[in-house]
């Protein structure tokens, strides 16, 4: 149903139900390209990718040999994924801006604390330990700063769920539960094959799909054409019509 002449926002809106009820490439594919939330499979693609960036960036460790060009590695990456995460912020909902709020403090606070638990040699002296550990705090700091930030702005999306006290609760629950796999606190949009829609989107995508092979098959245009005429989808039936008409044009010649 992509290939159809609709307008953009159309077709991004069909996408976002067909990645739910019928999973095709192209469907994901317009998804992922939106910068705002269009339902649970944009959330999920969002939170999978952003999860995927933290953690590689979180795999990097900085004691030992290399510690210098190590580090700013980890930087680097870490701020990749932030970057990320914030072109995503302004578009998201609600639920999903609180878990990638949650990425972003929990990644500034394990970097924080990495940082204070760098091994010392042995044998420093009481003065030099103290001043290392000033070094130490003073190179952590900016990151605790973030960290702060982030979960002030992780608090102001958790008040706009005030009136939604359950909500709240069962989002602060599944922050709790070990190991997170954010995707998998998206639920799924709930569709009806007909929900909002004149016609059965998914049966009429597959008969659209026999165009992606041969778009001049004339058997697959009438068959089309005969299934939104008997829709009384007059206007979408005279588009076929038209290419019909076209490539048997098209064969005269």
């Amino acid at each position: 149903a992509l290939l159809l002449p609709w307008s953009s926002q159309r077709k991004i809106k069909l996408a976002a139900k067909l990645s739910v009820i019928s999973p095709h490439a192209s469907n994901i594919k317009i998804i992922q390209k939106q910068k705002e939330y269009t339902g649970s499979s944009w959330a999920k693609f969002v939170l999978n990718r952003a999860q995927e960036l933290f953690k590689k960036q979180e795999r990097i460790k900085f004691y030992g040999r290399n510690s210098k060009r190590l580090f700013k590695r980890r930087v680097k990456l870490l701020n990749s994924a932030a970057k990320f995460s914030q072109s995503y912020l302004e578009g998201a909902n609600t639920q999903t801006r609180i878990y990638l709020l949650d990425m972003l403090k929990n990644a500034y606070m394990k970097l924080k604390l990495e940082i204070m638990k760098t091994p010392l040699p042995e044998g420093l002296t009481e003065e030099i330990l103290v001043q290392v550990q000033q070094n130490l705090a003073s190179m952590a700091s900016p990151y605790e700063v973030l960290h702060q930030e982030y979960k002030n702005l992780q608090l102001v999306e958790f008040d706009r769920l005030k009136e939604n006290p359950d909500r709240i609760g069962q989002i602060h629950n599944a922050l709790k539960s070990g190991p997170i796999v954010y995707s998998t606190l998206i639920e799924d949009d709930i569709f009806s094959k007909n929900s909002g829609a004149p016609f059965d989107y998914i049966e009429f995508s597959n008969h659209l799909e026999k165009l992606r092979s041969n778009p001049y098959g004339v058997e697959s245009l009438v068959a089309i054409e005969a299934y939104l005429k008997n829709k009384n989808q007059g206007r979408m039936a005279s588009y076929f019509t038209g290419r019909i008409l076209s490539v048997k044009d098209m064969g005269d010649e």
